[in-house]
């Protein structure tokens, strides 16, 4: 997907977002949101190196 329609698409939600929820519940799913991408790319980069493990060691994933 080309980067400049992912950060349109990006833009978009964030300000239908803004729109529909108080100050409150945008920070509190702002916060939840970058917590659950830390994680995700946490738990990618654990596998990645799981995988790698593996590989040095002759094991099949």
């Amino acid at each position: 997907m080309d980067p400049r329609k992912v950060n349109v698409l990006i833009a978009a939600i964030t300000n239908q977002l803004y729109s529909a929820l108080s100050k409150d519940d945008f920070l509190c799913l702002g916060i939840f949101l970058n917590e659950l991408g830390k994680s995700m790319l946490s738990t990618n980069g654990m596998r990645e190196l799981g995988e790698r493990m593996d590989a040095r060691n002759g094991e099949n994933p």
